[in-house]
């Protein structure tokens, strides 16, 4: 059932599989979805509850994966006026599906982002200017689809001051020097609209003062009748890019994110301070 559900995956995808075999395909491709819901996080940073939105609707798999996972996690403990409290965070997880030497698929938490409900507006960046890249003609004629996820560090006024491509997932497989343009392609249209971009910058809470700030986005190129990469419980079969810092991050290691919404900024290093991986081993 696993291996059919990547494959599926791959066949709905419009991007042409080129002079691959079936194995070479599933040996690249990776399938995840998107999920959402609440974690309760005690005092001493120990994860109590996870509740997932729609969990009825969930393969039990995948929400037996989030689950193992979660209950191994630790937080840095949260501090309001002087005491460690327990709070409720709102999380998205991303669930990433890899071919296993058993012919199955292994589960495991490819990217984790935490959504600020609860907080005023002023609190994080607001868009002023945000027009979306041109599509490319050279992924225009190869029925071609992927998601860039942009590293953006934006100063004062709001304005781009420097970017940088830290990943870029394809929606399908095809030979390596096609996959190479694509992202290519992909990586230069998406920079050139961001470095028209214009935010307005958080102006109350932690964030607010800062001199500049690194922001992640994402941005989805779609060809008509393909799933949005992260539509609620969903599968999507995609071939994940290398992944790239920014130079400005020097030694602070951006944790290459891509369970942020479409459309949506993610300020990086902002949040919650995760002590554990994502995923336990073994």
């Amino acid at each position: 059932m696993f291996r059919l559900i990547l494959l599926l995956a791959l066949a709905a995808a419009p991007f042409t599989v080129q002079a691959q075999s079936e194995a070479e395909v599933r040996a690249q491709a990776q399938a995840s979805m998107v999920v959402s819901g609440s974690l309760d996080i005690e005092p001493d940073g120990l994860v109590s509850s996870l509740a997932l939105e729609k969990e009825d609707q969930l393969p039990a798999y995948v929400v037996r994966a989030a689950r193992n996972a979660v209950a191994t996690w630790r937080f840095e403990p949260v501090i309001l006026d002087g005491v460690a409290r327990p709070v409720r965070l709102f999380i998205r997880l991303r669930v990433v599906a890899v071919p296993a030497d058993d012919g199955g698929l292994t589960l495991s938490i490819g990217g984790v982002s935490f959504l600020d409900r609860d907080v005023p507006a002023t609190d994080g960046f607001e868009s002023i200017r945000q027009l979306p890249p041109e599509y490319p003609y050279y992924a225009l004629e190869r029925n071609a689809s992927g998601d860039v996820y942009l590293l953006l560090e934006i100063n004062r006024e709001g304005r781009v001051a420097r970017s940088a491509v830290e990943r870029v997932n394809l929606r399908g497989v095809a030979d390596e020097p096609t996959m190479h343009k694509l992202r290519r392609h992909f990586s230069e249209a998406a920079l050139k609209a961001a470095r028209r971009w214009h935010f307005r910058p958080p102006s109350t809470g932690p964030d607010a003062g800062e001199p500049s700030w690194t922001a992640r986005v994402p941005v989805s190129y779609v060809m008509h009748g393909t799933v949005q990469s992260d539509q609620y419980g969903k599968w999507t079969a995609y071939v994940p890019g290398p992944v790239q810092s920014a130079p400005w991050l020097e030694d602070r290691a951006a944790d290459a994110n891509d369970a942020i919404a479409s459309g949506s900024i993610q300020l990086v290093g902002a949040g919650p301070k995760l002590l554990t991986p994502l995923q336990p081993e073994g």
